[in-house]
């Protein structure tokens, strides 16, 4: 194969910031053969030949030739061409057209096949009705940016039987509260989701130490060559100030042990018995049949959206051919966590077919949907800081037995009589319809109240945007908001947030200073009385029972748990002990 030289303009167009690696790396060097890390040892001293060292030792976990190779990320091209000069027949996938045009000069196109494909998802769908070809999926640094259970779902399908994935990547070795949307996959997260899609690890090699020393050079070049990178690329300051700060954190990573540099190389083995995916869109009337299966009536198109339409909520889906047999699903949630807002997630609509709730172990479909939920959305550094739930006693028992949660708190249900009395001398109440426009402003009044209330505690946002969706916008339920004020000055004391059905009458909510509470409940039950209802019943976190039982109130015996995930490096539960503020209102979205 004739070598063909590649013109600096070609590096110059591809995307940021491989058009700043290439660039330095053709400064420093004169040419440019690799984009991804170097091995570094005391052999191996200069970029070039750690670079190279990488993929000799990416070829030695290689099977014999004649092996067909379906390469994710084709970069410039360099480890194609030298695999099909050893008798590899490759097939690799490159996601952007100024590499594109790289890898044709570089590729002899009878030895190996170069396709412009920007999503491997679509790449294996395209595939699905065509039977298995490849021998092996190499992804050298391109994993990190394909979903995890995409990849391995994908890959059952383009595989042989036997057939081969070989990973060589940067992974999260653990998670701190420092980590902030960090786009490194978690190592064992990798793992535990390839085992679940059938693949049984062969190799893992740790070479962290040998890969560290990229950062340390990339900085160097980087700044060297600053001002010949402004003028000859398509980047400003702040760009460049951005890229350098976060290879800085890149660097303090590695030397923390935060982040590691690995190879891990599968073999395809037994078929799982479920297929794990993630909710989709076009998932909604296997989810409403499961619902209706699972529960015995039915959610409506309406209720679903609600719920978990427009990002407002996620879930992942356990199958079985083509039946969905298991849903874990989560509410989006804004948390005020210890002062600070933070995402959060509940967990809600926990669904197995009643012909799959036999076995409560790790090869159960509650738990390869239970665990795979945390893996992809909670914890630090993922989506959603913090996750909660309401399970009971036994679920909970279960769920603690297979690792999955830690009971920080217990729900208490208490109830009121109706109380017949006549007005208050300092407060009084008003009932409001939703679409009541003083409303929002009263709300958020209280809502600043509480907030300052319960800045050590965690509880759900409960702010306009909140209230309104909740209970404003609910598609089955009507509710009502009882506003206390002073009678006098016409200051907001409290929101109540009422729900009757028949002659039953539940307290959703209750948003205002916990110094106004009990004023706010006498109210309320003044209000019942005035319905000719006899009770109200709220369930409440055992933390703040107290100050529900002294506005008259009697316990109830309830079995209902708290917990937090523990699946996944997070908040630890001993942090959140006793510290939830949590109501009928958090639990009741049906």
């Amino acid at each position: 194969m004739s070598e063909k030289k590649i013109p600096a303009t070609a590096y110059q167009t591809l995307a940021f910031p491989l058009n700043v690696y290439a660039y330095c790396l053709l400064l420093e060097q004169g040419e440019v053969n690799y984009l991804h890390y170097g091995l570094f040892d005391k052999q191996h001293t200069s970029p070039q030949q750690a670079q190279q060292f990488s993929t000799e030792l990416l070829k030695q976990h290689l099977p014999q030739p004649p092996c067909h190779i379906l390469e994710i990320g084709t970069g410039l091209a360099t480890t194609a061409k030298l695999l099909g000069e050893s008798g590899y027949q490759v097939t690799t996938l490159c996601p952007d057209s100024a590499q594109f045009a790289i890898a044709q000069q570089g590729l002899d196109e009878a030895e190996n096949v170069c396709l412009l494909a920007d999503d491997y998802g679509q790449f294996a769908a395209k595939n699905r009705d065509v039977p298995p070809k490849f021998d092996l999926l190499l992804c050298q640094e391109s994993a990190q940016y394909i979903d995890t259970l995409d990849l391995f779902n994908h890959a059952l399908e383009l595989l042989k039987p036997q057939g081969q994935i070989l990973i060589m990547d940067e992974f999260s070795l653990k998670r701190t509260n420092a980590d902030q949307n960090t786009l490194l996959p978690v190592l064992a997260t990798v793992k535990n989701q390839a085992q679940r899609c059938g693949f049984k690890l062969l190799t893992e090699l740790d070479l962290s130490a040998q890969a560290a020393p990229t950062t340390d050079y990339l900085l160097q070049v980087i700044n060297r060559h600053q001002h010949r990178l402004l003028h000859d690329l398509p980047i400003n300051t702040e760009m460049l100030s951005h890229l350098l700060e976060s290879t800085r954190l890149y660097q303090h990573g590695y030397r923390q042990g935060r982040y590691g540099y690995v190879l891990l190389h599968w073999v395809k083995d037994q078929a799982p018995r479920w297929r794990v995916t993630v909710a989709k869109a076009e998932n909604e009337g296997a989810i409403r049949q499961l619902f209706a299966q699972v529960f015995a009536k039915d959610m409506s198109h309406a209720l679903w959206a609600w719920k978990y339409a427009d990002g407002r909520g996620m879930a992942t889906l356990a199958w079985k051919g083509d039946e969905l047999v298991a849903h874990y699903g989560g509410l989006l949630r804004r948390l005020w966590f210890l002062g600070e807002l933070r995402p959060g997630v509940q967990i809600g609509d926990v669904m197995v077919s009643p012909q799959e709730r036999g076995v409560l172990t790790r090869k159960s479909a509650f738990f390869q949907t239970a665990a795979t939920f945390p893996e992809r959305w909670v914890g630090y550094g993922q989506q959603v800081f913090l996750g909660f739930g309401f399970p009971n006693f036994h679920a909970m028992k279960v769920a603690e037995r297979l690792g999955l949660y830690a009971e920080v708190g217990r729900m208490a249900e208490i109830h009121w009589p109706a109380l017949s009395t006549r007005a208050r001398l300092l407060s009084t109440v008003r009932l409001l319809t939703a679409d009541e426009g003083r409303l929002p402003a009263i709300v958020a009044e209280l809502w600043t109240k509480m907030a300052e209330d319960l800045s050590h505690h965690v509880v759900g946002v409960r702010d306009w945007a909140y209230v309104r969706h909740r209970y404003a916008q609910h598609p089955q339920r009507n509710y009502h908001f009882l506003w206390v004020k002073h009678r006098w000055s016409g200051q907001s004391l409290g929101l109540a947030i009422v729900w009757r059905d028949g002659e039953q009458c539940q307290l959703l909510d209750f948003i205002g200073s916990l110094l106004h509470l009990k004023t706010t409940l006498l109210q309320t039950r003044r209000v019942l009385a005035s319905w000719q209802l006899a009770h109200m019943t709220t369930w409440v976190s055992d933390g703040f029972k107290p100050d529900f039982l002294a506005a008259g109130g009697v316990e109830h015996p309830l079995d209902v748990r708290i917990p937090t995930s523990i699946w996944t490096q997070g908040v630890a539960a001993e942090t959140l002990k006793n510290r939830w503020w949590l109501t009928l209102g958090d639990t009741d979205f049906n």
